[in-house]
């Protein structure tokens, strides 16, 4: 009886151990900052892929620049596979907030998106 009850905790630790294998995050940082002229903006990405441990790898690093009331887009790879970097900064009564996404694309699905709005002062 004793030896029926270790084999299913067994069982359990290794599945568990395959299952924190396959697990992958992501994360985004983005930095927003004035650019030339009065009403234009600088966005960098960049988005790392997460693995087990401290397994990091850089996936992306897209710099795009924009203007007030514009929409930013940059994208990596294709729609079947790829990533879709977005962002647009507006001004509503001289305050300044900036909107953006990033979105990843694995075999024509979206597995995974990010998405921040933050205000803040010129």
């Amino acid at each position: 009886m004793k030896n029926f009850c270790q084999v299913p905790v067994i069982l359990v630790l290794l599945v568990l151990a395959g299952c924190e294998k396959s697990i992958v995050s992501y994360q985004t940082d983005v930095v927003v900052s004035p650019a030339g002229d009065k009403d234009q903006y600088t966005v960098d990405f960049k988005l790392t892929k997460l693995g087990p441990g401290d397994d990091k790898q850089v996936l992306v690093s897209p710099r795009v620049e924009t203007v007030i009331g514009q929409e930013a887009v940059v994208q990596g790879g294709d729609e079947q596979d790829g990533v879709s970097c977005r962002a647009i900064i507006t001004k509503t009564n001289g305050a300044l907030k900036a909107s953006t996404a990033v979105f990843v694309t694995r075999d024509g699905k979206k597995i995974w998106s990010a998405a921040q709005t933050v205000s803040f002062n010129q």
